[in-house]
């Protein structure tokens, strides 16, 4: 298994038409997102204008988005549209569709390419868990922990990490031994996502 902590300050910040964005993570780490050949990608993004903003075209990848700050229109065209306040709802969608969003946000973004299954969930009480088991057999698996809001402190497998807002924690691999974990919430609130190849 293995355990990272990213610091927020210490990922460079991205600036794009409407504002500015941060990549957490990259699977597999030689892909890129200009790219597209990733299977996994987390970042947040910042929209800094009202005006109306058309969503990168990711044809084959299946996207998860939250929004932490702000309110958004957002519009799947052919779909349906809804309007986004923060933690609520998780949107799910095909990457390939085209869409527009609208609003001074910031969010949170999952990425899967094909194969990889997942999911996304607000943890907003202190708890403790163990990731659980996929149904299928997983060649490679993710377990991660967001800090959206204020601070958390996160113990188990025989480590401790004190989170900050913007911090992330990534488990990985860890098949053979679901770590269990416990998570201390102070005024904080936690994206967690879960993630497997099959």
């Amino acid at each position: 298994m293995t355990i990272t902590l990213i610091r927020e300050a210490d990922l460079p910040l991205s600036s794009w038409a409407g504002g500015t964005s941060r990549e957490y993570y990259i699977y597999p780490q030689e892909a890129t997102y200009g790219k597209k050949d990733f299977l996994v990608r987390l970042s947040t993004a910042a929209s800094n204008s009202d005006d109306p903003s058309a969503y990168t075209h990711l044809p084959g990848i299946t996207r998860h988005l939250i929004i932490l700050e702000g309110t958004a229109k957002v519009v799947h065209e052919g779909q349906y549209e809804l309007c986004m306040k923060p933690y609520e709802p998780v949107d799910v969608f095909d990457g390939g569709w085209k869409t527009v969003g609208q609003g001074k946000v910031v969010d949170f973004n999952l990425m899967l390419g094909k194969g990889v299954q997942g999911r996304m969930s607000v943890i907003d009480s202190s708890r403790a868990f163990s990731a659980g088991a996929p149904k299928i057999a997983a060649s490679h698996e993710w377990l991660g922990l967001f800090c959206a809001e204020g601070t958390a402190a996160i113990t188990g497998t025989g480590k401790s990490f004190d989170l900050q807002k913007g911090d992330f924690l990534l488990l990985e691999d860890f098949s053979r031994k679901r770590p269990a974990l416990n998570i201390f919430l102070n005024g904080g609130k936690l994206i967690r996502l879960d993630a497997y190849l099959e």
